[in-house]
């Protein structure tokens, strides 16, 4: 879409069931001062959005997994479920054999919020990028 003359675009995901045909759900959070969130809320009945993808080389099998069992065992003990948050941003980032480099993307809040988390977590600015 665009906004203020911006020409704006954000990725979701498809929430649909996967009986859905001819139609696909998205959940579409808006927040107070997002771009995105201005132009959805700008829709009206009978409005056009375009859409495109999806992209990504993998199988989309809705609702097929709802634990880490089949990850590859390397990957199953570094797997989490639920919301971030500093004790968890803490635990990863000291668990780290050398210094990692963090890169976060969402929301203007949660991009704060790990920044936060991450200093706190004893990385320097120069160690993250958030986008």
């Amino acid at each position: 879409g665009v906004v203020d003359g911006l020409e704006i675009q954000r990725a979701y995901t498809p929430i649909s069931s996967a009986s859905a045909e001819g139609h696909f759900d998205v959940l579409i959070k808006c927040y107070q001062n997002g771009l995105m969130s201005q132009y959805v809320e700008s829709w009206r009945t009978g409005d056009t959005a375009f859409w495109r993808g999806p992209f990504g080389g993998f199988l989309y099998e809705p609702n097929k997994e709802t634990s880490s069992g089949q990850l590859p065992c390397s990957y199953r003990e570094k797997t989490y479920f639920g919301r971030l948050g500093q004790e968890l941003v803490r635990e990863l980032v000291g668990s780290c054999r050398r210094q990692p480099f963090a890169l976060v993307c969402g929301s203007l809040e949660f991009t704060k919020d790990m920044a936060k988390c991450l200093l706190c977590a004893g990385l320097a600015e120069d160690s993250y990028f958030l986008f």
